[in-house]
């Protein structure tokens, strides 16, 4: 159940969204009709809007089916404090990949950070299988976590581990082989984007071998714990993008995307150690069968 609940929270934004875009793109195309950034920006709100009212209708039947009539007592002030600390994680994690090309915009020029932009899109792919194992890790993590068993969290947690780091792997190779291909859809010029295509692509792979950081100190109440990784990581990312890219251009961009991601990584992972005390990361595999 709690898995359908969470498949119904991500599922429109995360798959219904980019499918009817991408389909509405393609109509446009097909029917010969020309798309401006604003038709574009246009065409995106439209669909948004209708995830969002379809979403809600959706979630409202629900509800109306399993409590029927009953009055909603609001505790907005309860829901916004616990809601709150949790959103800092989820927001860093969610807006990563435009912060970092907001940060880049600020030292390349246009057409240079039109390449980047493709390559950190192109890398984002490998993303998804992290986020499958993600929405099937959650719920029941919490479950385990909020029955005391700290044994069946451990083994889940390492299993989940082991799913992120070795579809990231074959995700890594995959983009490596085909990496060229992918880029030049987009235009000639922008595969000389592949190098940084490959660190960031690097990155990811780092965030599948430390595990599900971000999930495991939410579950457990750890987040405010790391919101001085996330002001760091972003100061960081700054400063190395200020000192990397002027010299070295969207390789240098791509570089500091992934000593930011390192450094966070291995911050977090100290946290969980030390607080949790699991091992989230792929070195977990002996435990995942205990």
């Amino acid at each position: 159940r709690s898995i359908l609940l969470l498949s119904l929270a991500a599922i429109p934004n995360l798959i219904l969204r980019p499918l009817m875009l991408f389909l509405a793109v393609c109509g446009f195309y097909l029917a010969d009709i020309g798309l401006s950034a604003w038709s574009m920006m246009s065409l995106f709100f439209l669909v948004l809007s209708s995830i969002a009212v379809g979403q809600f209708f959706l979630v409202q039947r629900r509800l109306r089916r399993e409590f029927g009539n009953v009055q909603p007592v609001y505790e907005t002030r309860k829901w916004l404090a616990n809601s709150a600390p949790l959103l800092v994680p989820m927001a860093f994690t969610a807006f990563f990949l435009e912060l970092n090309i907001l940060i880049a915009g600020l030292f390349l020029p246009p057409d240079q950070l039109a390449i980047y932009n493709v390559a950190f899109r192109t890398a984002e792919l490998m993303g998804f299988f992290l986020r499958a194992v993600n929405f099937q890790f959650s719920p029941r993590a919490s479950r385990l976590y909020g029955q005391g068993d700290a044994a069946g969290f451990q083994r889940l947690v390492a299993r989940a581990a082991q799913l992120r780091f070795w579809a990231i792997v074959v995700a890594f190779v995959a983009l490596v082989l085909v990496g060229k291909f992918l880029l030049g859809i987009f235009g000639e010029q922008f595969v000389s984007g592949y190098t940084a295509l490959i660190v960031l692509a690097g990155a990811k792979l780092i965030q599948g071998a430390f595990g599900p950081l971000i999930q495991v100190v939410t579950i457990t109440g750890n987040h405010n714990r790391c919101l001085p990784v996330f002001a760091a990581s972003i100061v960081l990312s700054l400063g190395s993008s200020a000192i990397l890219i002027p010299q070295y251009g969207i390789e240098g961009g791509a570089f500091s995307v992934f000593v930011a991601t390192l450094v966070s990584n291995v911050w977090i992972y100290r946290i969980v150690v030390k607080r949790v005390q699991v091992d989230p990361s792929v070195l977990s595999l002996r435990l995942a069968f205990r």
